[in-house]
């Protein structure tokens, strides 16, 4: 008796070209995110100007989320954040000087995150909603507080350091990055922490 050979397997199904070139893009938006993280990571830490530094961190997160973005740095002697710096808008659509006031549920917020996004979200925080779906900018958006690196040995609290506020946008190069959408914000919102934090040590705010 002699058996039967084996069934054939079927050749896997090569990906659509649209499909194929899709991955591909996404692929390259990935590495171009990674080296743009490390460099700022690498050269953050050398800007001692906060308002430099500031604009880095809009620069840096327009680049690597293709969306409008806006930087608050929040200025604890009248508990109230302050537009600083903006990315992605055409020099006459950029945003007027903007505020709003900051509470001290914010402050304990940031001083109890656990690292998450959601306890850092400022979506549904009325005073900043009103001024950004009422102002100049009239879109919908996504925002979360900036909270100071967490001190390992547990001696002082977790500070406010400023808002990052991202538009929504509509164009293919929003939905490309929205695989890694939120691994890419946690680490901005830490890496832009940890350099902010070290650049308004000591500095008198608002800023010259």
């Amino acid at each position: 008796f002699i058996p039967p050979p084996p069934p054939v397997e079927p050749p896997t199904p090569a990906l659509p070209e649209a499909t194929e070139n899709a991955v591909v893009r996404l692929q390259d938006d990935q590495r171009e995110r990674a080296l743009l993280m490390d460099q700022f990571i690498r050269d953050g830490a050398q800007i001692r100007q906060p308002r430099l530094l500031a604009r880095r961190i809009t620069d840096l997160t327009h680049r690597v989320t293709a969306r409008q973005c806006l930087f608050f740095s929040y200025l604890p002697g009248v508990r109230a954040a302050v537009l600083v710096s903006v990315a992605g808008y055409p020099e006459s659509e950029k945003p007027p000087g903007m505020s709003f006031p900051v509470t001290a549920e914010l402050e304990q917020r940031v001083q109890s995150h656990d690292g998450g996004l959601s306890t850092l979200s400022l979506k549904d925080f009325g005073p900043l909603r009103k001024l950004l779906l009422t102002g100049s900018t009239q879109s919908d958006y996504d925002a979360w507080l900036i909270p100071s690196p967490k001190d390992p040995t547990g001696r002082s609290k977790t500070q406010l350091l400023g808002v990052l506020v991202l538009m929504k946008g509509n164009d293919e190069s929003d939905v490309a990055r929205a695989s890694d959408t939120e691994a890419t914000i946690r680490e901005l919102l830490r890496v832009s922490g940890q350099h902010y934090g070290e650049a308004i040590r000591g500095t008198p705010r608002p800023f010259p």
